[in-house]
């Protein structure tokens, strides 16, 4: 690790964005697995709708910054496998459905601007991709659902590429917060090895295994028993993407004690 990653044991507060297809759904960033909606349903109910006609993400950025955060993390792609910047590696992203155009290059440019870390969320998972084991398990596939191992090897390829573009095209990024990271070692190693050679001073999550910098904990302030930087990733209400229907909101005691607790030992919180 170098001392460009340093920020991070001073941060304390950041602001995790979890916004894709689902937010037009506005039933949870799970309803389409939960739900059983088949691929071309999604395409055309879903996928097709999310016009991000009101993406501004420089008022993200100011809101953050105006509430003491100092980095950002934005789900590029969910378990949904839809990328919010033009991939070339499917026809599934936001340059060619939905909003067809980045997403992922103006949260870049506005969270630079105004000095806050960038940061991006990516899940290897990838429900509807014809290599992944399926898109309906209750939680994750195991091992032993793959097709076959060329499917496997396939998979792994498409979602490295993918990272290789992500950490290749926006210049600097921060930190990588993988999730979804199953059903198995997703050849780890090798992937956030190329990671770093291209962002030599990046952090990443501990969930696609080794080498990594950061523990994180959902919903829960725990700190780990040993010696490494931690963050407490916690929603405001009982939801990751956008529900209509929950209004569980915490108050802004609840937000300031999560915090205080987080900081008084030594983790990160957003």
């Amino acid at each position: 690790m170098t001392k460009e990653t340093n920020w991070f044991d001073d941060a304390r507060y950041g602001m995790f964005i979890h916004w894709g297809v689902y937010s037009y759904a506005a039933r949870g960033e799970w309803f389409a697995n939960r739900e059983r909606i088949p691929f071309e349903e999604y395409k055309q109910r879903y996928v097709s709708n999310f016009k991000a006609e009101n993406y501004d993400p420089r008022a993200w950025a100011q809101l953050a910054k105006d509430a003491g955060m100092k980095y950002a993390v934005l789900t590029t792609r969910h378990h949904d496998g839809f990328a919010l910047w033009p991939t070339q590696t499917s026809d599934f992203h936001a340059g060619n459905y939905g909003p067809k155009r980045d997403l992922v290059g103006p949260f870049v440019e506005a969270f630079r601007e105004f000095g806050l870390k960038v940061c991006f969320y990516f899940s290897p998972a990838s429900w509807y991709h014809p290599d992944y084991p399926g898109p309906f398990f209750r939680d994750w596939p195991n091992e032993g659902d793959w097709e076959s191992a060329a499917h496997r090897e396939r998979f792994i390829e498409h979602y490295k590429a993918q990272l290789i573009e992500l950490m290749s095209n926006y210049g600097k990024i921060d930190y990588l917060w993988y999730d979804g990271c199953i059903p198995d070692d997703l050849h780890s190693q090798e992937v956030n090895e190329a990671v770093i050679a291209l962002q030599p001073d990046i952090l990443i999550n501990e969930r696609n295994g080794e080498p990594f910098h950061v523990e994180v904990c959902e919903q829960a302030i725990k700190p780990p028993q040993h010696d490494i930087k931690w963050e407490a990733c916690m929603t405001l209400n009982d939801n990751w993407g956008f529900h209509a229907g929950d209004s569980n909101w915490k108050q802004a005691n609840d937000v300031i004690q999560m915090l205080t607790d987080t900081a008084r030992q030594g983790g990160t919180c957003f």
